[in-house]
């Protein structure tokens, strides 16, 4: 059973009609009374009497008798009248939470922007007092609203450093980006973002402080991904299969060890074991590169660590890097060269995806800044466009949002190398749109669309953007499409599912940063 304390925290602090549950008690610690007396004291309606009082019976806080003439009365429990101090500190709590009311007056404003955001909301006072906190903030933290509002909490790690951040705060200090480990009341540990800042009342006066945090966990594990594959990579290299060759510069005759000649795409005994051979299979954009990096070696001694591709006899290109030595006479004359080859395809493919990855991870961040800092909607969703495509593996971004006034989605942000029609189309599909953002309407989800040569046949919004691939990721808000971000790649690149949680976790930064900014001009 809940103690009193937590039982009154909850009745008051916690749900709706905390100030008529507060007259209610003060009334009957004085004398018994009856509905209608009651009602007429509270100057309320008989039926929302009628639920108070039934509220409080329920949770062991009055007790119900028959009296003569009077009908059904009610009066305290010892147990409440026993605890009237309790009240009154719970009511000095109700008093001072009334004074954020002016922040959190919009029922449609929590309800909407509180509680649908994956973010976990808390409002403390200046006794870090806790009055407010949404579903999510439940969930990250395990925390349960009926045992927790009203008392003091501690939601950074240390006190110390919560007494410190609240300081900063109160001094005009920004903090938006705070990346610490809470722990949730289970044990595990959770990488969450925290953002604080002050709630003043009208007179400026600092009444109290909200706090976000942000789940980080998804970000957390890429970066820890990327990490441990740059280990894996430098073990790789360790014990990658090197090959090795032997070049009689004299006679031209070339060797290769066993391992080279898979390497290079050929069975088996099938190389034809020359220079000239050798340069057939270098790719005609590098084969000069590499004639000069030899002749270098052999003329002037530099040293021969190259880089190159080589095409394979059925057209795939390959990278390889190759390191070499000149053997000379007692003359000074060239007369071999040797050398190890290793096949660096794939390395060099997740060095690229290390690269991507970070500068994906990096214009996170960079939109997570800009959306605390921007007021101008469409210069938010530019910027952001503009960010993503400066991560260099994108063909194109494209951010439609809905408008409000008209009812339709229409393109706000777009960044990239091909020109886009202006169009515009209902949420139930009416008006002029690319096939893939009507098939997005339909669903409802996001969507991938591997080969839009066939997808987007005859349609003319993609008619100058050639074959390639797209991902549509809904922007949804209360289980609603309120815009769609568009990002289309060349066919060479690889989509992956931690590039689609990151792409995904921009799209909801965006749509939060949507209904911040409408709530805050409709303010």
């Amino acid at each position: 059973m809940s103690s009193i304390k937590q039982t009154l925290s909850y009745l008051i602090l916690g749900q709706k009609g905390g100030q008529n549950r507060i007259q209610i008690i003060k009334l009957l610690n004085n004398r018994p009374y009856n509905l209608n007396q009651l009602a007429e004291k509270l100057n309320l309606n008989y039926r929302t009497v009628k639920h108070h009082i039934t509220v409080l019976i329920k949770n062991e806080l009055l007790n119900t008798s028959q009296t003569g003439g009077y009908g059904e009365v009610y009066f305290l429990t010892p147990e409440m009248e026993g605890n009237m101090e309790i009240l009154e500190n719970i009511i000095l709590k109700f008093e001072k939470s009334k004074q954020l009311s002016d922040f959190t007056s919009s029922p449609k404003f929590f309800q909407n922007v509180m509680e649908q955001t994956n973010d976990a909301v808390m409002i403390i006072n200046n006794q870090s007092e806790l009055f407010f906190l949404n579903k999510s903030a439940e969930k990250i933290y395990g925390l349960n609203k009926e045992d927790i509002l009203g008392d003091v909490i501690q939601i950074f790690p240390d006190q110390a450093i919560q007494d410190d951040m609240i300081k900063r705060v109160a001094n005009g200090e920004q903090i938006t980006s705070f990346e610490t480990k809470i722990k949730h009341k289970s044990g595990k540990q959770i990488d969450v973002n925290l953002t604080m800042d002050c709630i003043r009342d009208d007179k400026g006066k600092i009444i109290g402080f909200s706090i976000l945090s942000r789940d980080i966990t998804k970000r957390k594990r890429a970066e820890e991904s990327l990490k441990l594959s740059e280990e894996r990579y430098a073990l790789a290299q360790k014990v990658a299969n090197i090959g090795s060759w032997d070049w009689n510069i004299l006679t031209g005759e070339l060797h290769w060890s066993e391992q080279i000649e898979p390497m290079f795409g050929f069975s088996q005994g099938k190389f034809g074991r020359t220079y000239e051979a050798f340069l057939d299979c270098v790719h005609p954009e590098d084969r000069q590169y590499v004639i000069d990096c030899v002749n270098a070696c052999i003329e002037d001694s530099k040293e021969y660590d190259i880089e190159h591709r080589i095409f394979w006899p059925d057209g795939t290109i390959r990278i390889v890097s190759e390191t070499g030595d000149v053997f000379r006479d007692e003359n000074g004359k060239a007369r071999r060269m040797v050398g190890i080859v290793m096949d660096i395809t794939e390395r060099k493919k997740v060095e690229e995806r290390i690269i991507f990855l970070n500068n994906l991870l990096t214009a996170i961040k960079d939109i997570t800044q800009l959306i605390s800092r921007e007021s101008s909607l469409k210069t938010l969703i530019q910027k952001s466009c503009d960010m993503l495509i400066g991560t260099r593996e994108y063909m194109d971004i494209s951010i439609a949002l809905l408008d409000n006034k008209s009812g339709t989605i229409v393109s706000v942000g777009h960044s990239g190398k091909h020109e886009r029609k202006p169009w515009e189309i209902t949420l139930d599909g009416k008006g002029e749109a690319p096939k893939c953002i009507k098939s997005i309407l339909n669903s409802g989800s996001k969507q991938i669309i591997e080969n839009t040569e066939k997808f987007c046949e005859g349609c003319t919004y993609c008619e100058h953007s050639g074959t390639h691939q797209s991902l549509l990721i809904p922007m949804l808000y209360q289980k609603s499409v309120v815009g769609i971000m568009m990002v289309c790649f060349e066919l060479k690149h690889e989509i992956r599912e931690e590039e689609i949680d990151l792409l995904e976790e921009i799209a909801r930064n965006l749509t939060y940063a949507r209904a911040k900014i409408i709530a805050e001009d409709d303010l």
